[in-house]
Parts: structure tokens; C-alpha cells; sequence
């Protein structure tokens, strides 16, 4: 389905570039979108061989993380509350484990050690399923979990963020962590209008999500915006203090659990940081081919068209201020993350990495995942077809995801 999508993204841009040329649009429109397949092309090959460094740092540090029993022990902490989560789900079982392994993969940012663990856990809760072709409460519920991710590294962001010249790269870390905690309370609430969850549980949920709120509300108090002029002035940022901090432990603590495990730590961390280098190299060409059919929107007129009919909805419903050109962002998440991915760094481009624009749609970027790539793939691999109200759930939670992101940059900015 995404070949066409993107097909569609690159015949819409050149389409609508021609009707604009034969209506009599001002410049020269087809030079403009062939100068834009160029010029994104490049962009991408060397956004991508900047971003490799990046990665080879934090795959090789995360990779000591896996295997120092970081991820087990987390599993651990989290299975007495999972249990509350789903009363369906006996105490003791292996579907525990591996759900608590691929949130601990997520929230450290090890997608390639989420997806799998990810599977199993659909696979064992399959097990106890009466219905082989219906989701589970269970299952859905662990769906709506990893759509609404927790993020408490967003190295992917960080790192584009980085190439793309921000001040502060680690400045999204906190808001992320936040957006995605607030996403994730929405998404288990809408779960229990229609499952049963226990009342300890939803105590809990009301609890993080106040807690979040307040947290958001002092740290935007305390803050300054973190504007390019606020950032090139030196300006101590309450925000950033706490998210390098957080960050620099975390470091420290992932390389005292490799020694303490006893494990060769430059050995893991070379393996880790060619995994780095191949990832970056193997995204380079969804780089391209996304960033080719954004840019061809952008240079056509399409994506100003859309996102001015955005603007018209929003404003009719009630709601205006400056960043709404990120909806497209947080809208794409939900289906394409490379194409949400390619928009967010063309809003960085267009208003500047620092800007509202560009730190809204590194926030939306952060806090969620595809969320029909994991209904996909999670529900595919147990044959499940009938999923009930998980994807009405897990959109609920997307849109809680854009909204709380939006917030922060209105409240900051």
C-alpha cells in the first residue's frame, strides 16, 4: 500500500504543477519541480551520511543496554501493573515477559528489539484467545500501548534534529516523554469504555496523566521559548538542563551495567555501532524517495493548498494560532512514519529547525507510532482480522498525541 502512496504523492505534485502552469500560475512551475527532485535527493543522501555518525554512537550504546539484562529487568517492574491492565492474562505468564520487553525496547528506542519481542507477545496472548480470528482484550490493549509509544529516548529525532542545526538537540526529550505518557493515558481510557480494566488501574492512569500535566505546566513556566535567539543567547533553559542531564546519566548508567554484567563493553558497542552504520545506510533511499514526493508537493503548491484547508477546518472549529501547518505531520504519522518523517524535515528546512514549526513536528514525530503498521504486522502475524475498537482507540491516542504537541508549542512559544 505505501509504493501507492508514494507513487500517488509524486503523480499529485507533478499533476497539479502542470494544472497550475496551464492556468497561468506566476514563475516557472516545472522548473521548480524538477529543481526540487535534484535538490532533495542531495539533501537526503547527506542528511542521511551525517545522521550515520549518530547512529553508531547510540545502536552501539543500546546495544551494551540489551545485553547487560536492562530490558529484564524492566520487564520485571512493569508486570505487576500489566496484570491490572489485563485481568485476562494469568499471573505468571509468558506473555508478561515479552510485553514488558517490547515497551522496554520502545522506550529506550531499540526497534529492532521491540518488533520481535512485539510478535511474541502477540503470539502468546494468542494462545489464551477462544476466538482465533477476534482480538483480545489483551491484544488490544498491547496494541493500543505501542501505537501511544513511550518514548524516554527519542534518539531518531534527537539525532535529525542535530544534523539539521539545532541549538539544542536534546530540547524535544521531556515534551516526547510527555506527549507520549498523556497519549498512552488517553488511549488505556478509551480502552476501558469498552473492556473491563480494574479501578486501580484507572486510578493509575488519572494519576499519570495528572501528574504529566503538571510536570508540563511547571516545566513551561520555568522555560524559556527555545527560540534561536533565546538558544544563541546562552540562556540557561530549565528543559534542556533536565533532558541533557537525564541523558548523560542514562549513558552512564547503560556503561556501569555493562561492567558491573561483566561484558566486554568496546566489543558490544563496535557490533552495536555497525548495526548504526547499516541502519542509516538502508533508510537513505526511503529518505530519497520521501523526500522527493514532499518537496514535489511543497514546489507544486499542494502541500500549501492542504495545509491552508487545515487552517480553514481548524479556525472553523474553534482553534487558530501559528503551527497548524504541522497537522500533515501528525496526521502522516498515523499511517507512513518515513512519510511523516520526510515532512518534518521539510518543515525544519522551510521555517528552520528552531522554529515552532520545526519543534512541534520533531514532538509529533517522537511521541507516536504507525499506528496501522502495527495493527498490520501485530495482528497479521496471529491471523487475527476482526480487531473490534482497537484502531478507533489507537487513533484516539494519535489525536491526544498531536493535540498535546501542539499545546506545548503554543504554551512555549
Amino acid at each position: 500500500m505505501l509504493h501507492l502512496f508514494w507513487a500517488g504523492m509524486c503523480l499529485l505534485g507533478i499533476a497539479w504543477g502542470f494544472g497550475a502552469t496551464l492556468f497561468g500560475a506566476e514563475g516557472d512551475l516545472m522548473q521548480a519541480l524538477v529543481q526540487s527532485v535534484f535538490n532533495q535527493s542531495i539533501s537526503a543522501v547527506e542528511l542521511a551520511i551525517k545522521l550515520a555518525a549518530g547512529l553508531a554512537f547510540w545502536m552501539g550504546l543500546l546495544r551494551i543496554a540489551e545485553h547487560a539484562g536492562i530490558l529484564t529487568w524492566i520487564g520485571k517492574k512493569l508486570e505487576p501493573y500489566l496484570h491490572h491492565l489485563m485481568p485476562d492474562v494469568p499471573r505468571g505468564h509468558p506473555a508478561y515477559g515479552h510485553i514488558a520487553a517490547n515497551m522496554g525496547a520502545n522506550m529506550l528506542g531499540l526497534d529492532n528489539a521491540a518488533t520481535p519481542a512485539g510478535l511474541k507477545a502477540m503470539q502468546s496472548l494468542q494462545t489464551l484467545n477462544p476466538s482465533q480470528h477476534e482480538a483480545t482484550n489483551a491484544q488490544i490493549l498491547f496494541i493500543v500501548l505501542n501505537t501511544a509509544s513511550i518514548t524516554l529516548l527519542p534518539i531518531s529525532v534527537m539525532l535529525f534534529r542535530a544534523q539539521m542545526g539545532a541549538a539544542d538537540p536534546a530540547l524535544v526529550m521531556l515534551p516526547i516523554l510527555l506527549v507520549g505518557l498523556l497519549s498512552s493515558g488517553v488511549g488505556l481510557l478509551a480502552v476501558s469504555y469498552f473492556q473491563p480494566i480494574s479501578s486501580h488501574a484507572k486510578i493509575w492512569i488519572f494519576g499519570i496523566i495528572g501528574a504529566c500535566a503538571a510536570l508540563l505546566i511547571l516545566l513551561m513556566a520555568l522555560s524559556p521559548a527555545p527560540s534561536e535567539a533565546s538558544a544563541s543567547a546562552g540562556n540557561s533553559n530549565l528543559l534542556s538542563n533536565v533532558g541533557n542531564g537525564l541523558l548523560l546519566l542514562t549513558i552512564a548508567g547503560i556503561l556501569t551495567m555493562g561492567l558491573k554484567k561483566k561484558l566486554p563493553v568496546l566489543d558490544e558497542f563496535v557490533e552495536g555501532a555497525k548495526e548504526g552504520l547499516h541502519t542509516a545506510f538502508r533508510i537513505t533511499p526511503y529518505l530519497v524517495a520521501m523526500l522527493i514526493a514532499v518537496g514535489l508537493l511543497r514546489a507544486s503548491g499542494v502541500m500549501e493548498t492542504l495545509v491552508s484547508g487545515m487552517l480553514w477546518l481548524a479556525n472553523g472549529a474553534g482553534f487558530s494560532g501559528a503551527g497548524l501547518e504541522t497537522l500533515p505531520t501528525g496526521i502522516m504519522k498515523s499511517f507512513s512514519s518515513s512519510a511523516s518523517r520526510a515532512m518534518m524535515i521539510e518543515l525544519m528546512q522551510h521555517h528552520g529547525v528552531d522554529s515552532l514549526q520545526g519543534f512541534v513536528s520533531a514532538i509529533m514525530q517522537g511521541s507516536s507510532e504507525t499506528t496501522f503498521y502495527v495493527l498490520a504486522i501485530y495482528c497479521g502475524s496471529v491471523g487475527v482480522v476482526k480487531i473490534r475498537h482497537a484502531v478507533l482507540c489507537a487513533l484516539l491516542a494519535d489525536a491526544a498525541s498531536v493535540m498535546v504537541a501542539l499545546a506545548i508549542g503554543w504554551l512555549w512559544y
